[in-house]
């Protein structure tokens, strides 16, 4: 290692405003007082290395995690100051990062995964690999993906839990490069459409195939499809996704689920590229051809050159913003020049170029690398090497570029909360954002994972499945999407109530969210009549409210201090749900089972509507205009509480005592559970 950790700490600044080494990182922000202008440094950051060895990747809350050649790794925040680094070894392949922050990195053979924190979680070693050659990244399931040059495991997928070996598969021909490593994985769907299932690789295959070749691979670790792709070079073109499942690569776009050549700009740009492309929202795809260094815009659809641009760069390929509205290069006019970062319209006009330094003959900046857009589009960051740096001086730097205004996003989401029953299931949750603004979804727990939606721009909508419950306690636990909670309840499974019960769902809705507990040994009895000091507390704990203040003296004379029910029974009186028994507001009447009249005026009361309007006309037949519940049982009718008990006449059975399961379902109806 060229430098210490002491070393490193003081040479990791903020170099916008020139902070001395030694000071404390928490202070070198280098801020404007005034907006600034697309096309300007908004800061940037100087790294302990002679190079970024691969471009920076935005985690879901904006962090920029990226590595130097010393083995550095950083995590920035979106201001640029330091969250945390962590020396970690030579990069072999660029910084992954899941859904939860936790980050992936590569180094020789080697897969580790780095804590949200910057702490080491595990690793994963393939000992017969002469290293990691593509990823690692992580997929939409989760999962992290890389592929191991030969003669090791070739694409493989690990367990982000715990890093163990999920699949491996070597290809047909064998994966093997000749000294590039750590190309990004891109994923997409099989056929137009679809979802995510399979990610591309390409190497040159020395030493275990004629030619280089394309691999598509499943999720599953089956290899779909391999097609001849060109090869020979030390760094092998990078392949990309169009937002249609396209597979971009160099100058021609192949199709996803067999791998034939779609189109090919080769004879219109006149050579082909080694250099990746990238692509628009709208599916126009960058690239810069070998001739004459030219920044072309292809049509995604068939590969017409839609415009060109001679003599723009040679070094670093394009990136477009997610707003659709440039395209950056970076690059030099020649081996030992400084360099440049070059801003185009997404029509083909120049809007800005910002010339690196140049101290020549001493030292002079280059661009490393292509750049990385934040997930807003307002932000472009990009890194350098610098050269002719003496031996304990080395640096370089990350430069963050404004390319658009900052927007003021705000988002909401449709739930804020969702109860499943022991056998789990699916659920989604809707996203509400400006056009533009990035967001992501994270979970706290592992029995919750994500189908599609972990992160989006704009509108979007957050799928996420919940695996069976098979403890004997509730659970819960929290996706947050851009900063709102959104909660997932989980019930427990009862002896008496089995999944093809009616009531199944209700009463398990009902335990996810602990407004019960069930009868006793593991039963829920949910034939049994509900009792009024029952009710007082399924009311109570429906509406929140779990463990209710004691009463400094007793309100009824049936329900002594010693009664289970006896802080419930008080809280009812007190928010006026209940007056006590009918015949005798003193009482209570405890033991008494609740009828279905009873239970629509406790329900409407805890709802908040202590007098219920009275309808125009008579909804039940057995509920006549001169019953005291008239009005609530009414209501609960309004509110899509009840249906009643019979169609046909329309009843209600309001003398009726309510069971237990009878209970669930209202309780979950009425309080949204």
């Amino acid at each position: 290692m060229k430098n210490s950790l002491r070393s490193f700490l003081i040479l990791a600044i903020i170099c916008l405003g020139g902070a001395a080494p030694g000071a404390s990182l928490s202070s070198q922000i280098a801020t404007s007082p005034t907006p600034q202008a697309n096309g300007s440094i908004r800061w940037k950051f100087q790294v302990a290395g002679n190079h970024i060895e691969f471009r920076p990747t935005i985690g879901p809350d904006g962090t920029i995690y990226f590595q130097d050649d010393n083995g550095h790794m950083y995590a920035l925040r979106p201001d640029g100051s330091v969250k945390w680094t962590l020396l970690t070894g030579g990069p072999a392949g660029p910084v992954a990062v899941g859904a939860d922050n936790t980050t992936y990195i590569a180094a020789d053979g080697t897969i580790q995964a780095i804590s949200p924190a910057g702490a080491r979680v595990w690793q994963f070693t393939d000992p017969n690999s002469q290293g990691v050659m593509g990823g690692p990244a992580v997929g939409p399931d989760g999962k992290v993906y890389a592929v191991m040059d030969a003669p090791g495991l070739g694409a493989i997928a690990l367990s982000p839990v715990d890093g163990h070996l999920v699949w491996s598969n070597p290809g047909n021909p064998l994966v093997s490069e000749y000294g590039a490593t750590g190309l990004e994985l891109g994923f997409g769907p099989a056929s137009p459409g679809g979802p995510p299932d399979q990610f591309y690789f390409a190497c040159d295959n020395v030493g275990t195939a004629s030619r280089g070749h394309l691999y598509a691979f499943s999720l599953n670790g089956d290899q779909r499809w391999a097609v001849g792709a060109g090869g020979g070079t030390l760094v092998p073109p990078q392949a990309g996704v169009l937002p249609n499942g396209t597979v971009s690569m160099g100058v021609a776009a192949y199709n996803p689920s067999n791998g034939a050549a779609l189109w090919s700009a080769l004879t219109a740009l006149g050579s082909g590229s080694d250099l990746p492309t990238d692509a628009g929202p709208d599916g126009t795809v960058y690239v810069i051809a070998i001739h004459w260094s030219t920044l072309a815009a292809l049509n995604g659809q068939n590969g017409a050159v839609l415009w060109q641009v001679p003599f723009v760069s040679f070094s670093e390929g394009p990136v477009v913003s997610p707003l659709n509205d440039v395209v950056v290069t970076a690059g030099r006019d020649n081996y030992g020049l400084p360099g440049y970062f070059k801003t185009f319209s997404t029509g083909g006009q120049l809007l800005w170029q910002i010339n690196l330094p140049d101290n020549r003959p001493g030292t002079y900046e280059y661009p490393f690398l292509r750049g990385r857009f934040s997930a807003d589009g307002s932000t472009v960051y990009m890194g350098t090497g610098v050269s002719g740096l003496p031996p304990g001086d080395e640096h370089c730097f990350l430069y963050a570029l404004q390319t658009a205004a900052t927007q003021s996003c705000t988002s909401s989401i449709s739930l804020s909360s969702e109860s499943f029953t022991p056998s789990g299931g699916g659920g989604s949750v809707d996203v509400v954002a400006a056009s533009g603004c990035g967001w992501t979804a994270t979970s706290n727990a592992g029995w919750i994972t994500f189908n599609s939606g972990a992160s989006g721009t704009g509108n979007g909508t957050v799928n996420y499945s919940v695996a069976p419950n098979a403890g004997s306690t509730i659970r819960n636990a929290t996706i947050t999407i851009d900063g709102h909670a959104f909660t997932v309840y989980q019930g427990i499974s009862f002896a008496d109530v089995q999944p093809n019960d009616p009531f199944y769902t209700e009463i398990s809705k009902l335990s996810a969210r602990g407004v019960t507990l069930g009868c006793g040994g593991g039963q829920y009895c949910p034939n049994d009549p509900v009792t009024r000091e029952q009710m007082a507390a399924f009311i109570l704990r429906a509406r929140g409210e779990f463990n209710p203040s004691t009463p400094s003296t007793q309100r009824f004379g049936d329900v002594p201090p010693d009664n289970a029910f006896y802080n419930f029974v008080d809280r009812l009186a007190v928010l006026e749900i209940t007056n006590g028994c009918q015949s005798n507001p003193s009482l209570y009447c405890p033991s008494a089972a609740v009828t279905r009249e009873q239970m629509a005026a406790f329900i409407v009361r805890g709802l908040g509507e202590l007098n219920p309007p009275t309808p125009s006309a008579q909804r039940f037949v057995d509920v006549p205009l001169g019953s005291a519940f008239y009005n609530f049982i009414d209501r609960m009718a309004v509110r899509g509480i009840t249906l009643g008990c019979s169609a046909s006449p329309p009843m209600y059975c309001p003398n009726d005592s309510v069971t237990r399961a009878q209970m669930a379902a209202f309780l979950v109806r009425a309080f949204n559970l």
